[in-house]
């Protein structure tokens, strides 16, 4: 499981990555998509952080920072689609790929947390 998050955080940051190059150069879009940039693209940051963790304390702190950066991720994608700032073509591409993602991976729940800590993780 371990290689499969760190593949699956890159992979995720990489397509964050891919959403932003498509956001059109206005002043707001350029503003929003580059909050969404930093929160999207720290989530594999902050994993690989707590997979070096020294104590159960520490991990479990970092894979809050992980859920953290998820859901302000998603506050940033769901900011753009309502203001209508995002590429219609590649916010469908990123949910496709999300959507069939998730069909795919079952939850993982992480203990201590009262939910999946990577249930929209690509």
């Amino acid at each position: 499981m371990e290689k499969d998050l760190l593949s699956r955080t890159l992979f995720y940051a990489r397509k964050i990555v891919a959403f932003y190059a498509t956001l059109p150069n206005a002043t707001v879009s350029q503003v929003l998509g580059k909050q969404l940039l930093r929160s999207g693209t720290s989530v594999g940051a902050n994993y690989r952080e707590a997979d070096q963790g020294r104590s159960r304390a520490e991990f479990i702190a970092k894979m809050g920072d992980c859920l953290k950066e998820l859901s302000e991720t998603g506050y940033w994608l769901e900011l753009l689609d309502s203001e209508s700032l995002g590429n219609k073509g590649a916010d469908r591409h990123f949910h496709h790929h999300y959507q069939k993602d998730q069909e795919k991976r079952p939850m993982i729940p992480i203990p201590h947390f009262p939910f999946s800590i990577f249930h929209f993780v690509p």
